[in-house]
């Protein structure tokens, strides 16, 4: 099998994290982010407010079913933020460097 080129592994990425979040957004889910280096997988879930038991294992199976779209050598990286801040300043808060977006809520 040929090696995936960079836009075909996001492509690969994004849609898998897409797929694993059916049926896991709650209303306090914000947005979700994604970022793939160096056979590992990296997703952070952020939350408006402290995210639930139940909120954190359904962020938790997301990240096993994406891990599982993947070959076995590959690693998972899960980290949950809680932030009220406006959307238009979370990446100025938080730095997410080469993350791409693969959930959004609408927020007015």
């Amino acid at each position: 099998m040929n090696a995936l080129t960079e836009g075909e592994l996001r492509t690969r990425l994004l849609l898998s994290m897409q797929r694993a979040l059916l049926g896991a957004v709650t209303p306090n889910l914000r947005c979700v982010y994604v970022r793939l280096a160096d056979k590992k997988i990296y997703s952070v879930f952020v939350y408006e407010k402290e995210p639930s038991v139940v909120e954190r294992d359904a962020a938790s199976l997301a990240g096993t079913e994406v891990i599982a779209d993947f070959e076995n050598d590959y690693g998972i990286s899960e980290q949950v933020v809680v932030s009220e801040a406006p959307r238009r300043r979370l990446d100025e808060v938080y730095s997410w460097p080469n993350y791409w977006l693969a959930y959004l809520r609408m927020e007015p």
